[in-house]
């Protein structure tokens, strides 16, 4: 059973949850996972409360030693780190390219071009 990535809200839950807990329950690693989370597409419900039920039974008694714990604080902050980054670019992306919005509708309106690639094509060939 795996998540679909330690960035996800249910991974990153259960991690936080396991990052601060000495003694971890599994009713309280149940509570931090959405059911909605992307752990592996089952065939029916049978199948995903037995595949959920290995989960939590490899989350008992998970402990994370000191430098775990550490490494795993650090690459969380640079995860957020770098997401805010990404948000602070497409913030500047979108106030440069307001005065083209004309250009970037234009380009958007030609099939197969998503607003991603018409913002790259403006960049690369201007208005």
């Amino acid at each position: 059973m795996i998540f679909s990535g330690v960035e996800g809200e249910s991974a990153r839950n259960v991690i936080q949850y396991l990052l601060d807990t000495e003694e971890p329950v599994l009713e309280e690693v149940q509570k931090r996972m959405r059911k909605s989370c992307s752990i592996i597409k089952f065939a029916n419900a049978q199948e995903r409360k037995e595949k959920e039920e290995e989960l939590y039974k490899a989350f008992a008694g998970a402990k994370f030693s000191p430098l775990q714990k550490f490494e795993l604080k650090s690459a969380y902050q640079r995860i957020d780190h770098t997401a805010k980054q990404i948000q602070d670019y497409e913030s500047m992306m979108q106030e440069t390219l307001e005065p083209f919005k004309s250009q970037l509708e234009l380009l958007e309106s030609i099939p197969g071009i998503s607003h991603l690639s018409a913002k790259q094509i403006l960049g690369e060939i201007g208005p």
